[in-house]
């Protein structure tokens, strides 16, 4: 027989707690460290399981929401003379940034959305790509705040330096396009409001409810659907009103459905940004002295003014943004123990004010800050003539598991010898307390394209739970990233996004995808985080093996074909 955990609680609670409880011994464990296959993929497969789509409730209406055309324009009126004509309308109710659209059907609700027309006042219209690169290069002339902690003397560390080596990266603008448009549904009534939605912070729908509806917390019941893909997106509340608010006002229980445009077209961005790297070298061309400074809005800032207070050591009130600087050593949530030991370090953050929505995505700032960094370490190991991973073991000597790690890359990667008509790029990180390394191996095609080989990543995140599902995540977590690097980009041309769905915001085909090889180093110290770990990693490791292979070097992310000419 066998019975949940949950039903044995009970009976559990009324047992004496041993004075010296015996802790199960990793060797006796039977499921702790197996693979083992996921629960939910069947209902997957079978279409059982339950995306935000998929609710249903008796009397639903179905609507869609219609943003103001302009980045940061507010709406003063809307006409929906058109939208009446269309059969299944019910009615539209107007916020400060969208437009909240009803209908008996999410296709009349959409088809009425195409009708009504905004009117709107401010915003924007002068914001695109170069006025954000321009800000962006202005603000780096800034001193910025102390990011993290300050390390021995860096004025002294570059005067005593025999080389010195400084260079700049830049990152784009991302959207976390994920598969599932934004999508929920409440039911709210006197004394009670019911949501269903898939949401990446449970609190977020609670809080919304009680400032929309009145109601205490007991009163409120959140059901989380599978998310359909989140990267980030929907731990933001903008998806989460409009149901509630809808069915507020209608007394019925409401279902809306963003269209891919609007999810695409109005969304919380990763942040562009420009990092500043200088690093001085002692005589054996090891770096002894580094110095960074992080040009980007804070993607954190939205939250503590919607909340109305900051909350170190995440964000302060002095503009320091941790999701903006994760991936640069020092950070007060970093495990300091993994990072490269150089004796003088100083990091400093610009917090750049761009006037538009900034938010989450895949591993916050590592993907910048780590694309920048392990680019600027091969650029380091070929000023100093020195092998890309043994410049690495150099600067981690006093970490065994980072050592571990870098001699078993060399070996399942067979570093330095690839393929003929290969070439291969190195890149480490010490995100979330995993211990990682990443190795491209690539070929320019004859249409002077990247080809992708294959990817090979080897991995010390501690004990594992299920060694099955730490693959998986790896894996998608460096296709995501792989995206990012070769193909995903959001441009903004008067004051309006330019990319709207698929089609321009180019997605990974499956044909494009190389074989990823992930490798678990067995280790019994602190346990990793390992959701997002391998998208801050392929940036450089493919920019690195681009310069093998073309003398190039990559500065900026997504590749462009003009960076390897």
């Amino acid at each position: 027989m066998r019975l949940s955990y949950g039903k044995l609680v009970k009976k559990a609670g009324k047992l004496d707690v041993p004075e010296k409880p015996r802790i199960k011994e990793t060797n006796d464990f039977n499921i702790i460290g197996k693979p083992i296959k996921r629960w939910e993929t069947l209902f997957k497969i079978n279409g059982s399981a339950v995306f935000g789509a998929d609710i249903s409730l008796p009397e639903m209406l179905y609507g869609t929401i219609k943003t103001t055309p302009i980045l940061g324009s507010k709406i003063i009126g809307i006409d929906e003379s058109k939208a009446k004509l269309i059969d299944g309308y019910i009615t539209s109710i107007p916020l400060e940034e969208m437009v909240i659209v009803v209908g008996t059907s999410t296709w009349s609700a959409m088809k009425s959305a195409s009708k009504i027309i905004i009117n709107t006042e401010g915003g924007n219209v002068d914001l695109n790509n170069e006025s954000i690169k321009l800000r962006l290069r202005e603000d780096s002339k800034l001193e910025g705040v102390q990011a993290g902690n300050k390390v021995g003397n860096v004025e002294e560390g570059f005067s005593t330096s025999s080389t010195i080596v400084e260079r700049e990266y830049e990152l784009s603008i991302q959207a976390q396009a994920a598969m599932e448009p934004l999508t929920a549904t409440a039911s709210v009534t006197d004394d009670l409001c019911e949501f269903w939605g898939p949401i990446q912070i449970l609190d977020l729908p609670v809080m919304v409810a009680s400032q929309v509806t009145g109601l205490t917390p007991d009163k409120i019941k959140v059901n989380t659907t599978f998310l359909g893909g989140g990267f980030g997106r929907k731990t933001e509340a903008d998806f989460v009103v409009p149901p509630i608010l809808a069915s507020k006002v209608l007394g019925k229980p409401v279902q809306i459905t963003w269209s891919r445009e609007e999810d695409m077209r109005s969304g919380f961005y990763r942040p562009p940004s420009l990092v500043k790297l200088k690093a001085g070298l002692n005589p054996n061309g090891v770096p002894h002295t580094f110095e960074a400074k992080v040009i980007s809005p804070s993607p954190s800032l939205h939250l503590a003014k919607d909340l109305g207070f900051f909350f170190p050591i995440w964000i302060d009130e002095n503009g320091y943004d941790w999701a903006a600087l994760e991936g640069m050593p020092q950070q007060p949530i970093s495990d300091i123990e993994n990072e490269y030991a150089i004796q003088n370090i100083n990091v400093r953050y610009v917090p750049s004010n761009i006037e538009m929505k900034w938010g989450f995505w895949r591993s916050i700032g590592a993907s910048g800050n780590k694309f920048a960094m392990e680019s600027f370490m091969d650029q380091i190991a070929q000023t100093s003539k020195a092998d890309p991973i043994e410049l690495r073991a150099k600067l981690l000597t006093h970490n065994n598991r980072a050592l571990k790690v870098l001699e078993e890359t060399k070996l399942q990667s067979n570093w330095g010898n690839p393929q003929n008509g290969y070439f291969q790029g190195f890149a480490y990180a010490d995100s979330l307390n995993c211990i990682q390394a990443q190795v491209a191996d690539i070929s320019i095609n004859k249409r002077g394209q990247i080809d992708i080989h294959k990817i090979t990543c080897v991995l010390d995140c501690g004990p594992t739970h299920n060694p099955h599902l730490v693959h998986q995540q790896v894996e998608g977590s460096i296709i995501f990233g792989l995206n990012a690097v070769m193909l995903g980009e959001i441009n903004v041309q008067n004051g309006q996004i330019v990319e709207s769905n698929y089609d321009d915001y180019k997605m990974l085909r499956l044909k494009d995808t190389p074989p990823i090889d992930v490798h678990l180093v067995a280790s019994s110290a602190k346990q990793g985080r390992i959701g997002e770990i391998g998208t801050p990693v392929i940036g450089p490791a493919v920019a690195n093996a681009v310069f093998a292979a073309t003398g190039k070097r990559i500065r900026r992310l997504p590749i462009r074909k003009e960076d390897l000419a």
